[in-house]
């Protein structure tokens, strides 16, 4: 049963005449799925892609290696140009993309620690 404020968010969506996409790393297909079980999902749920490995963002939304490389998967940038990517894959008019640090390991900093998220949300009234 997704939450009540998903729920809420998708009847919004619905009402409005809008669709949604998603690209997930840091929440590997919970946005997504989280929508696929409000009761207007099929009028607003595009699709969406868990691009939790360097590989799928490159291979997949195209991100360019240099983008990885100079500021890492989880970074602003990154997640910036995986919403660029997935709106225009999904043709989507609002579009969420998610990176961040769930798990030691990666790149973590002391400025970005385990636990930061990024967020890029595209929407017909900006970003």
């Amino acid at each position: 049963m997704p939450s009540e404020i998903i729920t809420e968010c998708s009847k919004i969506i619905a009402e409005k005449g809008l669709n949604i996409a998603f690209a997930e790393s840091a929440s590997p297909g919970r946005l997504s799925a989280e929508f696929s079980l409000t009761p207007d999902s099929g009028k607003i749920l595009r699709g969406g892609i868990v691009c939790y490995e360097v590989f799928v963002k490159e291979q997949i939304l195209n991100v360019p290696h240099y983008l990885i490389k100079e500021f890492t998967p989880e970074s602003i940038e990154v997640t910036k140009y995986l919403a660029q990517q997935t709106a225009q894959f999904f043709n989507s008019k609002i579009t969420v993309a998610i990176t961040g640090l769930t798990t030691p390991g990666g790149s973590e900093t002391k400025e970005k620690p385990v636990g930061t998220i990024f967020l890029y949300i595209i929407t017909p009234a900006g970003t």
